[in-house]
């Protein structure tokens, strides 16, 4: 197979001049924040949750580390570091863009927690409406112009990027609203899991730059696969503490639709669910790196099933931590795979 090397950018200076432009569009914030001192700093970054953040970078780098055992060629973290600016960009103009067009929803929560019900920095009137909404539409046109300034020269590259912001962005935000209509789940499993690592993929080195010639391993795929349905189980918990809320807003996500219980059962389905495909489609000792969290994943589902069992959620001090523990489940799932293939990589680097 013939491969091009995507292109990294030629010219940064580019790239810095319309960031810098994009900066003149926040200054009423940066006033707000210079007039109210840190604590409107700290409430800005506070919408936007970047304790999510970490998540992306590990995928995307699973995805470039298929890429290096695939095409022989070393990791390029330069390709990677830019690969990775665009990614974190897209998932915190997300955030900022569900912080304002959830609100009316987090209004009606009233069991918000540190891991569900959004930030809560707008519903307690720490920053106007307006700035989450700004900065969502900032962000997401610097990641437009990152691509675009970046000139991959990548039919793949361009596409996954497309279809990332595109399908971020309507998870909450008007037309569509998937998460409004139970497919919010589905959303997040398809781009932080699917096209990150795919995006992750396409931008490393002596990787085709043509669909015609673009090629994925088998087992990333059938990994890939996994870790979407895996994602898409832990959005289900994510969203069970708000489910009371978000019914009396009209959002209608997967544990909405089918209630609290079977939500809670569907998830501990799924955990048992992934260890049998796992030990058909994963090869050892990738296979090792997938498992190495299965016991967190049975314990949680155990507690969401001891959460649920009711009809519906238990709101108290011992249940607050099951979303936190079912993202964890999932990033370190995702990050020992990974550990697994830096290490096959270097190994065979050494060869």
């Amino acid at each position: 197979m013939s491969a091009t090397t995507p292109t990294v950018p030629r010219d940064a200076s580019a790239l810095r001049q319309r960031a810098t432009a994009k900066v003149e569009v926040l200054k009423p914030v940066v006033a707000q924040i210079k007039e109210e001192g840190p604590s409107t700093l700290a409430a800005f970054i506070k919408l936007g949750r970047p304790k999510f953040l970490p998540y992306s970078a590990i995928l995307l780098l699973l995805g470039a580390l298929f890429a290096t055992q695939q095409s022989g060629q070393p990791i390029s973290w330069s390709a990677y570091a830019l690969g990775l600016a665009f990614v974190w960009t897209s998932h915190l103009g997300t955030h900022y863009s569900n912080e304002y067009f959830d609100y009316y929803a987090d209004l009606q929560n009233e069991t918000p927690t540190k891991w569900s019900g959004g930030s809560r920095v707008l519903v307690d009137g720490l920053l106007p409406t307006w700035s989450a909404l700004l900065a969502a539409v900032v962000l997401t046109t610097s990641a437009t112009l990152q691509i675009w300034a970046v000139g991959w020269k990548s039919a793949p590259v361009n596409h996954i990027s497309a279809a990332i912001i595109c399908l971020a962005f309507s998870y909450t935000s008007p037309p569509f609203r998937v998460h409004y209509h139970s497919l919010g789940e589905v959303i997040v499993a398809a781009v932080l899991t699917t096209l990150v690592p795919l995006f992750g993929f396409a931008t490393q080195p002596g990787i085709a730059t043509t669909w015609e010639a673009f090629t994925l391993p088998t087992t990333f795929w059938h990994l890939i696969a996994l870790l979407a349905l895996q994602q898409w189980a832990r959005m289900v918990v994510m969203s069970l503490p708000d489910v009371q809320g978000d019914a009396k807003a009209d959002k209608i996500t997967f544990p909405v639709r089918v209630g609290v219980k079977a939500a809670g059962l569907i998830y501990a389905a799924v955990q048992v669910a992934l260890v049998v495909l796992a030990c058909f489609l994963i090869p050892f000792p990738l296979l090792a790196g997938f498992l190495a969290m299965s016991v967190l994943g049975f314990k949680t589902a155990l507690r969401v099933l001891n959460a649920t069992h009711s009809g519906s959620w238990e709101h108290s001090e011992a249940n607050v931590d099951i979303p936190f523990k079912a993202t964890m489940h999932c990033a370190g799932t995702a990050a020992a795979c990974a550990s697994v293939m830096l290490v096959e990589v270097l190994l065979g680097n050494a060869q």
